[in-house]
């Protein structure tokens, strides 16, 4: 049996077609045996929205463009997020400045963050410097065995996997 899905995508921003842009997500999927979908990823989906509707508000202070892309298929091998690196030309990928990706954000014992293994640590790096500057409860993923050190994340736990194997830094 086949099934079909889709990515939604919104932006704000300016429309010069040569700016930077920052790409934020969420997969819009669950799968129901794992973990409930308010969880997985209905709490990532609903951060991101949040977002886009504040810089669509906003976006005449913004300088370069916000990319909010919704992936279908996360659960069943990250079709979607795939799916839309497959098709970014290398021009798209030249601008593409950060993948910001929210998934599961109400599980677990705590907010972690990490970057993805290209070593591209900048954007993490610049997001615990604000995480701090504001006592933001958020840590560092403290880093679970040799294969999941401090810090980062293997792929294919999640929909940054294709952005991070593209090169593009991912938070």
């Amino acid at each position: 049996k086949g099934y079909k899905s889709a990515n939604i995508i919104g932006r704000a921003g300016n429309n010069n077609p040569s700016s930077k842009e920052i790409l934020i997500t969420a997969h819009f999927d669950t799968y129901r045996r794992n973990n409930p979908g308010a969880s997985d990823n209905a709490s990532g989906v609903a951060v991101m929205l949040e977002l886009a509707r504040y810089f669509k508000k906003n976006e005449n202070k913004l300088n370069c463009v916000l990319k909010f892309v919704a992936f279908g298929a996360e659960e069943v091998g990250l079709k979607g997020s795939f799916h839309y690196v497959e098709n970014m030309s290398e021009a798209d990928i030249d601008r593409a400045i950060v993948m910001i990706n929210f998934d599961s954000l109400s599980v677990g014992d705590k907010l972690y963050i990490h970057a993805g293994f290209n070593e591209k640590t900048w954007a993490r790096d610049e997001m615990l410097r604000l995480i701090r500057l504001r006592k933001l409860p958020i840590e560092m993923q403290p880093g679970l065995n040799p294969h999941y050190p401090a810090g980062f994340t293997p792929d294919w736990f999640s929909d940054y996997t294709a952005f991070n194997q593209a090169g593009i830094p991912i938070v």
